[in-house]
């Protein structure tokens, strides 16, 4: 189901028309109780997988073992099916002026083809969703984080003020499959796929997979080269079978959200929901990357902006190591007192050691600093490896 339009009416302001609402109200996956399949659901069933709720979507927690799947996209090559990532497309003349003055990067000057990661921040600083952003012919495509689709179009609607905008989700008209690892590239060029040659992070390219038209674009990668391949959902399947056939002579294996989970806490990935909220600014999160300090104003920006020329940033997101798995959400002490919080945590597939993310206060985020996290069972005592985010 595709939907909504935004559509700019008299003095100015955009609106929600009562078609558009009705999709707002359908309640799937992050609108409601209901959990959302993607279009690649019964691909996955007929492989036999171990289903699970991951972000509001029923997905694939595992195929095969975790611990082959994390080997795969560490060593080798790994497909996930991330269609629970958001996905609108904006159009219309003052587009990239609403995106420029209401985030944190600098979109003014972006060439069509190239793509960057920016904030929506609060009048406070705050995180209010960490947005990739395509510059495609035409219309830009924002990548949201899971869940957070319809907070970014009420932000874009409540800070509208007669501009020509057209904003259409095609989250659930699309999917999204992400292909991972060392041997991705290479996946893709067995399949004839052009335009891959000094592409950047975030920046993409319309290509043709077995004449199915498909947008590729490169990922800060967790490991090796990640690719972002987004296609329209009736295409996805042939996309899907295509990639495992032409990659399993080059050990691919499909990839399910429990060993992702493990890659992106081991890599330093901040989750929406987990380590990004309204309770945190970027700075603190580790998004100094998709934050310009020369470019002009922004909702927020002096708030980020005093933080970075006065130093005032408290904590920091860190990536830490456990002797066992602690809750998230509990405290993180040192001789006797706490000094953060951990948001997430997780076992490595295979090998035991737990690893996690949680915010620190700045006179302690530093390799080799000993913490205690309460567990299920006690206490787990960790130690920081090094701070997060990307």
């Amino acid at each position: 189901m595709e939907g909504p339009f935004l559509l700019p009416r008299a003095p100015g302001r955009l609106i929600l028309p009562d078609i558009a609402q009705s999709v707002l109200d359908y309640s799937e996956g992050n609108r409601g109780d209901r959990v959302t399949r993607s279009a690649l659901y019964q691909v996955h069933e007929a492989m036999g997988p171990a289903f699970g709720e991951y972000f509001g979507w029923e997905l694939p927690c595992r195929y095969s073992s975790s611990e082959r799947e994390y080997d795969a996209a560490r060593e080798r090559a790994a497909l996930i099916d991330r269609s629970y990532i958001g996905r609108l497309e904006m159009r219309g003349e003052d587009a990239l002026d609403l995106l420029n003055r209401l985030s944190t990067n600098e979109i003014a000057e972006l060439p069509e083809g190239n793509g960057l990661t920016t904030v929506l921040t609060s009048s406070k600083g705050r995180v209010v969703d960490h947005l990739t952003l395509y510059y495609r012919p035409g219309h830009w495509l924002l990548l949201t984080g899971p869940r957070n689709r319809d907070v970014v179009i009420s932000w874009l609607d409540e800070f509208t003020f007669g501009e020509e905008i057209e904003l259409k989700d095609v989250t659930e008209s699309t999917a999204m499959l992400t292909l991972l690892g060392p041997q991705a590239r290479a996946i893709l060029e067995t399949l004839e796929v052009q335009g891959l040659d000094g592409l950047e992070p975030h920046h993409g390219v319309s290509a043709s997979i077995q004449d199915i038209a498909v947008y590729i674009a490169l990922e800060s990668p967790l490991w090796g080269r990640s690719y972002n391949l987004i296609v329209d959902a009736d295409d996805a399947p042939r996309v899907w079978e295509a990639l495992l056939e032409k990659g399993r002579d080059l050990g691919l294996e499909p990839l399910g959200t429990d060993a992702y989970e493990a890659l992106r806490i081991e890599a330093g990935v901040p989750a929406s929901g987990a380590e990004l909220s309204e309770e945190v600014n970027p700075l603190e999160a580790g998004l100094g990357s998709s934050v310009s300090f020369t470019k002009g104003c922004y909702v927020g920006q002096e708030v980020v902006a005093r933080l970075n020329t006065y130093d005032k940033v408290k904590r920091h997101l860190v990536k830490m190591r456990f002797e066992s798995a602690p809750d998230p959400g509990s405290a993180l002490e040192l001789d006797g007192k706490k000094v953060g919080t951990l948001t997430s945590a997780t076992s490595i597939p295979g090998d035991g050691r737990v690893v996690a993310l949680g915010y620190v206060a700045k006179a302690h985020s530093r390799p080799g600093v000993k913490v205690i996290s309460a567990t299920s069972n006690g206490q787990s005592p960790g130690e920081i490896v090094g701070l997060a985010g990307h």
